[in-house]
């Protein structure tokens, strides 16, 4: 019998585990992000870091860093845009990264960003945090769809919930021999009066953040996910993606865990008033927390990069861009639930 997180961790990241294999994930996988649907996507997210240079809420040297890149499209999109719409003297003084523990998701994305000679993959955030140089540099950590990707446990009330063979076991929590992380994250849940599906190690991977913005002269975190917005329905708890399919948690039970091991993507959505909760105690304050649309549109200032784009390339490259702004900015697509949640660390003066 094993925690839900433990199987997850198994079935998703353990040898031969879902995400294991790059293909897996695009139009042609079992699902896509915005990433796969257009360039703007990452043009938008280069025009805000341009503004919060203007701004002097970044200061260069800049470090962006994407975690949870797959195969390095969108940072490959934000550097290319940066070039773009910069000029050669900012450039230079850029560094891309990507934090990526997975070898061949590393090959996939050197392989990406290969013409790009200030480029660099790191295998976790404690490798990144050991070359950073105290107060020489600012940091951008951006994701897509991250979140929702990290191992859950599901608390309901005094329970827990575990794999035992095929079936799913709720066993009371209180009796159960739990990791630190474990024990930390149901003691917090308790505490705020929270139940539902959340990731033990949360905490600690936002602590690691929260380290490397503490060596640099300030630090913002952007990330983009399904939102839970209050939602609580155990049927919702998890979900799993298979040839484009959704499956919920009682459906998943009901064929068997066996029938999802390493063949689908199963996540949960992200509480970010949780996050929010946990990132305050390590001194970020949140910037923004609202729906993609509005965050390309109100934060990115995307129409601005259209026009840009417009002037500068080809009318029927445009054209094929623009015809899929529609897919990123119509809020009947994605909903109110998908959300682009900002945070940011000044170090002290």
């Amino acid at each position: 019998m094993l925690p839900l997180s433990a199987w997850l961790e198994s079935s998703l990241y353990g040898e031969n585990g879902y995400y294991n294999n790059p293909a897996r994930v695009g139009k042609e996988g079992d699902f896509y992000t915005s990433v796969s649907v257009s360039r703007f996507f990452g043009a938008g997210i280069a025009n805000y870091i341009l503004k919060l240079l203007e701004s002097s809420s970044l200061r260069l040297p800049l470090y962006i860093v994407e975690i949870g890149a797959h195969k390095g499209f969108l940072l490959k999109d934000i550097a290319d845009f940066l070039c773009a719409l910069g000029k050669d003297s900012l450039f230079s003084q850029l560094h891309f990264y990507t934090i990526e523990p997975l070898a061949q998701l590393q090959i996939a994305q050197k392989a990406t960003l290969r013409d790009l000679t200030n480029f660099c993959v790191y295998d976790s955030l404690q490798s990144l945090e050991s070359t950073l140089t105290p107060n020489a540099q600012s940091l951008f950590f951006v994701s897509n769809e991250l979140l929702d990707s990290f191992c859950v446990d599901i608390f309901l009330q005094d329970s827990m919930f575990f794999v035992d063979g095929n079936c799913g076991r709720w066993v009371e929590s209180k009796k159960c021999d739990l990791s630190w992380a474990q024990k930390d994250l149901r003691a917090s849940l308790e505490k705020l009066k929270l139940n539902g599906a959340y990731p033990p190690n949360l905490k600690p991977f936002l602590t690691q953040i929260a380290k490397c913005a503490k060596k640099s002269q300030s630090a913002y975190f952007l990330t983009f996910d399904y939102d839970k917005l209050g939602a609580q329905n155990p049927s919702s708890f998890i979900r799993a993606y298979k040839n484009h399919q959704v499956f919920s948690f009682e459906e998943i039970q009901n064929l068997g865990f066996n029938a999802f091991y390493q063949v689908a993507d199963m996540t949960a959505d992200v509480d970010f008033e949780f996050v929010a909760h946990l990132f305050e105690n390590l001194e970020f304050f949140q910037v923004f927390n609202k729906a993609q649309n509005k965050v390309l549109l109100e934060e990115c200032a995307l129409f601005e990069v259209v026009e840009s784009f417009e002037k500068s390339c080809d009318f029927s490259l445009y054209q094929k861009e623009a015809a899929k702004l529609r897919a990123l900015l119509d809020p009947q697509i994605l909903g109110e639930r998908f959300r682009g949640v900002c945070f940011c660390y000044n170090a002290p003066l």
